[in-house]
């Protein structure tokens, strides 16, 4: 994918905001339906503010079921182009780095697998 060429969002503003919610939550079925949609969230914000903004609020939310960790480790191993690119994969490292600290083997498993 060419990171010169926009990427287009799939989903309203609207709904971004209705994601951005239910990542936190109470049931388990929003979390990960918000985790799997984390990419549009992503494209709606821009790679400067899903960089500066959104992954450090990812990683205070690590706190969470393994199943949804699961889904976000998936989520977070396809956004290279979406943070900007091979220079920013740093940004996401940190998020992962995070990830493989959980006690859930699985979890680690497949971090493991998407870097």
């Amino acid at each position: 994918m060419n990171i010169d060429q926009p990427i287009k969002s799939t989903i309203s503003l609207q709904n971004t905001v209705t994601y951005i919610d239910d990542l936190t939550s109470e049931e388990m079925f929003k979390r990960i339906q918000a985790v799997q949609n984390i990419p549009n969230i992503c494209l709606c914000l821009g790679p400067e503010r899903t960089r500066n903004e959104f992954l450090p609020y990812l990683a205070e939310l690590l706190d969470d079921e393994e199943e949804v960790m699961i889904h976000l480790s998936e989520a977070l191993g396809n956004m290279l182009d979406i943070v900007g690119g091979p220079t920013h994969a740093y940004s996401i490292l940190k998020v992962l780095e995070k990830i493989c600290a959980v006690e859930e083997i699985s979890v680690r498993e497949k971090v493991r697998v998407i870097s």
